[in-house]
């Protein structure tokens, strides 16, 4: 696994579009994050959840987009995107996974140590 997202930053052209794509990378960040974010907010709401969980599971999946390296290589294998596409692609994967544990570890230990005080 560590050899095959070696080899995807290898292929990363970093001088392809300039600034254009760090503004791109920012915006699918943003839409990313705020789409798991308000679909489990919704569906925590519906379902009943305890205050805080459908946040804590909506940045919990935030990791999940180290899947999407894997389809955005394969995007950009068929040629289907754009050599600036697939850095803007994986940079928004790398900074949605990046986020995920400073944001959702103290969240995460406060429900421990709440779950263990409880009789």
């Amino acid at each position: 696994m560590p050899v095959y997202f070696l080899s995807t930053g290898l292929r990363t052209n970093w001088t392809v579009g300039g600034a254009a794509v760090f503004a791109a990378a920012g915006l699918l960040l943003t839409a990313a994050v705020a789409g798991k974010l308000l679909g489990v907010g919704l569906a925590g709401r519906i379902l009943g959840w305890q205050r805080g969980e459908g946040w804590l599971i909506g940045w919990l999946l935030q990791t999940k987009a180290l899947i999407m390296i894997i389809f955005v290589n394969i995007l950009l294998d068929k040629q289907i995107i754009t050599g600036a596409s697939f850095t803007a692609l994986l940079l928004m994967a790398l900074g949605s996974t990046m986020l995920t544990i400073p944001i959702a570890a103290p969240p995460w230990h406060a429900r421990q140590r709440v779950q263990v005080d409880s009789p």
